[in-house]
């Protein structure tokens, strides 16, 4: 189960080009059904104790690109129509999530009271979630969708 085969996979662009690779591991069902079960029992702990702001929408129950626009839409709708302006910024976090300190990312699950957990791809969407969750400590007072 410690094993996987690792194997680039084409996304867009030249062929030729390495950066247009993305490496995937190929693990066993057992291991991938493991991280499910891992990665559906962080997200119930996380719900459990309240963790995660109401403002991340990014792989949590219920929550969706969907559920951001439209709050968003509806944020921006009330504060134009009591007369004041908005300001919108986009962070694109493609890229991030390959490029993820894990000292830092088990430092923050730590933080959320979870130990022992080695990132799998399964498990790395919540992971992520809990690691970008920290930004909105940092922006504190502006309004955000996350």
């Amino acid at each position: 189960m410690k094993t996987a085969i690792i194997t680039p996979v084409f996304k867009k662009g030249v062929a030729g080009c390495v950066t247009n690779y993305r490496p995937i591991s190929l693990t066993c069902v057992v291991s991938k059904i493991m991280e499910r079960v891992i990665s559906k029992n962080i997200l119930e702990h996380l719900s459990t104790n309240q963790l995660l702001s109401s403002d991340q929408h990014g792989f949590v129950s219920k929550r969706s690109t969907c559920t951001n626009v439209l709050e968003s839409l509806n944020d921006w709708s009330l504060t134009i129509q009591n007369g004041h302006s908005v300001t919108v910024a986009y962070i694109d976090f493609d890229k991030a999530f390959d490029s993820v300190s894990h000292n830092k990312l088990l430092y923050c699950l730590h933080l959320y009271g979870i130990r022992g957990v080695v990132q799998g791809s399964g498990i790395g969407p919540v992971a992520f979630t809990i690691f970008i969750d920290g930004l909105i400590k940092v922006i504190g007072r502006v309004r955000h969708k996350m």
